[in-house]
Parts: C-alpha cells; structure tokens; sequence
C-alpha cells in the first residue's frame, strides 16, 4: 500500500507539474502572438498617431522583449516630420552635422537646421534648377554644397550661413540627367555621374570656377552611385542596369587607372559606399543578397566577404558609420536596415526599422555618430539616436499619453491592462 501510494503520489505530481507547464506554454504562445500583432500594429500606426503607436509597441515589448518587438519600438521612436510636399531624390549631412540639405521633385534644394535633430527646423529653400533634383553632395572641407539632376546643371552653393547660403557657380555637365555626386574627402575633386554612363571628374579647388575634367568610361547603363574612399585614392561607380562596380584609382586625378571592374549584383547595382576606416567595400542592389560587403585594394580584385540578408527588394543605398561599425541600407521594401559590421565576414543584425509608407530612399549617420537620418521617397525625413540600447531603457521620454481602456483592448484583447509610462 505504501509502494502504490508512493507511486501515485508521483503520477499526480507529473501529472501536476505537466499541467503548469503546459499552462505557461500556452500563456507564452498568447503573449507571443498578441505581442506581435500590437507591434505590427504599432508600426502601421506610426505615421498617424506616433504617440499611441511608440505606447502600444513600448507595451507590446515589455509583454514579450524580443528583436521583432524591439524593432517595432525602435520604428515608432523616430522624430518625423515632412521635407518636402513632393518626392524626396536626395539628401546629405554637413561635416559639422549641424546641417542637412534636401532635395526632391519640386525642383529645390532645402536646407534643415539640425542641432536639435528631433526638431529640425528650415532655415532656407534653395531655386534655380528647372528640373527635379536628384543628387546633393556637401564638401567635406568647406561650406559647399553641390545640387543636380535632370536639368543637367551642376550648382555649387556656399552655405557657411544655412540661413542666408548663396550661389557660387553653376555649369553645364553635359549629361542629361546627373544622378550621383561626390566630393572627395579633400574637397578638391567632385564627381558627376548620370544617364550617359559616363564618371566626370571636376576640379573643385576654385567654387566660383569649377573646371571640367576627364570622363571615365566603362558603364554601360546610367550610374547611380559614386564614392571615394577614406584617403581619396580610389573612387567606386555602381552602373545601375548593367550590374557593375567599377574601381578607379584617382590618385592622380589628371591619370586616373581602371583597377577593378565586377557584376556585384543581379537585376541592378544602384549604390557604393566605402568604410571609413578598413579597406571595405559595401555594394547594394537586387539580387538574393541585396547588400554585399567586399575587401578592395587598389591592386587586386575585389573579394566578396559577405552578403547581407534582411531586405526582401532591391537596396538603393547604403552607408556606413563615422566609426565603420555599422552600416545601414534603405530598401524598396519600405524597411531601414542597420547592421554591425565590426567582422565584416560576420554581420550582426542590429535593427530593421519599419513603418514607411513608401520605398527608404537611404540613411546617412550625422559625423558624430549619435544620430542617423532616414530619407523616404515620400518626402518625409526621420532621425534616430544610435545608443538603441538606451533609448529603450528612456522610451517613456518619447513615447506620447498611455493608451486609453479602449485602446488596451483593441490591441490587446483581455490582457489586464498595465499603463506602459
């Protein structure tokens, strides 16, 4: 008797145990899934009640902290507001960060005051193209700024005084439609590049008088991206339809070198972005692997390191960090994308940032590192600080009035509700 009560007593405590713990998987299960939902909720609702979308995903996070939840209270933490009314082609941030220059279908250039970056404020429209614009470059050594686009017209502004900037010179580039311009890091050498499929050097060192330089062939499409390296020895295109990157050597401007030429991506190569502190390079476009990393040398042949999943369409742009630790994309699949590219062979995931109404047209770090800008072909910009982990932690700063009863329960059903500030 005592062997068979020992016996049951154990079946009744497995049995026991079996039921709590089945009870809680059924209880994770539900909070797994209203927790997802209310994220996905959250970032849908981002753009048109910030406030309740950044209580409802903060809610949703502390129900069940994870990367999905984490992103989608990251998406509803963005300061946004509108650039422009129509769509946005092209944006930069000065060397100081204080300044960033837009430009967009509306045929202007404007400037945006961004010391205080969740409340930047317009400090001046520039006019004179007669065309939308397409590319904006700021000078990384002086207060220039370079406009252009479908016009054809290269014009360089002085913006010392965002509030009162003024036009330096403006030229004919001979390419129908210029899509892409650099400085190099000396400021001395801009680069055009558009529909023609043509890579022309221009010397800079007098802004009132840019003087033409050499064409770099090779392209066989409209280049859609160009950038130099840290040290301005090499310059990458990215040839949109023809899928190519092509490296120069421009060590000597007046003898620039072809060293590389590649099929980075299928479909479409539409950017390229050089790490400012390695000898890496990031390629985006269509393809399976949307966004690749690449180790160049002036000497020898790319090789390919990794390829970035995440985006499910093409990538327009990419960027890297101030620091080169991170690198972020804007993907046709309305998604900004940041990864921690340390080891470039082993990316990390960091954050995917969501809530866009349209395709990201692209990101760009401020030069201190602690804030990035996100730029969506709808003409709205977005800022973000970078210490993700402490913005989680002070969200509540952000975040608007607590939800209402109501509320809780359209995205939350009958959980008890729990104020989430």
């Amino acid at each position: 008797m005592i062997a068979a009560s020992a016996v049951l007593l154990g079946v009744s405590l497995t049995t026991s145990f079996l039921a709590v713990h089945a009870d809680r998987e059924v209880t994770a299960q539900r909070d797994e899934a209203v927790a997802h939902n209310a994220s996905a909720a959250a970032t849908e609702l981002s753009h048109r009640s910030p406030g309740l979308a950044a209580q409802i995903a903060l809610a949703a996070y502390r129900l069940r902290p994870g990367r999905h939840s984490r992103d989608a209270l990251l998406s509803t933490l963005m300061s946004t507001w509108t650039a422009h009314r129509a769509e946005m082609y092209a944006f930069d941030v000065s060397p100081d960060g204080t300044v960033l220059a837009t430009g967009g279908r509306d045929r202007t250039v404007r400037l945006w005051d961004m010391r205080a970056p969740r409340h930047p404020r317009e400090t001046a429209v520039l006019t004179g193209h007669k065309e939308a614009v397409y590319a904006v470059a700021m000078d990384p050594s002086r207060a220039v700024l370079a406009s252009a686009g479908a016009d054809g017209m290269l014009t360089l502004w002085d913006v010392a005084d965002p509030h009162r900037p003024r036009r330096l010179s403006t030229v004919q580039t001979q390419t129908r439609t210029v899509r892409a311009l650099a400085f190099s890091p000396s400021g001395q050498t801009l680069v055009s590049a558009g529909s023609d499929g043509n890579v022309v050097l221009w010397n800079t060192r007098s802004v009132s008088r840019p003087v033409r330089g050499l064409s770099l062939h090779g392209h066989r499409d409209e280049v859609r991206s160009v950038a130099f390296s840290a040290d301005g020895r090499l310059l990458a295109s990215a040839g949109g339809g023809d899928e190519r990157v092509i490296l120069w050597d421009t060590t000597s401007p007046a003898h620039p070198v072809k060293r590389a030429d590649w099929r980075a991506h299928t479909t479409t190569a539409l950017s390229v972005a050089f790490n400012p502190r390695t000898s890496v390079l990031a390629t985006a476009g269509g393809g399976d692997r949307p966004v690749k990393l690449w180790r160049v040398t002036g000497t020898h042949r790319p090789v390919l390191l990794a390829g970035l999943d995440g985006p499910t369409d093409v990538v327009g742009s990419v960027e890297f960090s101030p620091d080169g630790r991170m690198l972020a994309a804007g993907s046709d699949d309305r998604t900004a994308r940041i990864w921690r590219v340390s080891s470039p062979r082993r990316p990390q995931k960091e954050v995917a940032l969501a809530g866009f109404t349209t395709a990201v047209l692209g990101l760009r770090f401020t030069p201190d590192g602690k804030q990035v800008v996100t730029a969506v072909f709808d003409g709205t910009a977005h800022t973000l600080p970078t210490d993700f982990g402490q913005l989680v932690i002070h969200a509540c700063a952000y975040a608007g009035r607590p939800p209402t009863h109501d509320q809780w329960r359209h995205y939350f059903g009958e959980l008890p509700y729990r104020r989430p500030c």
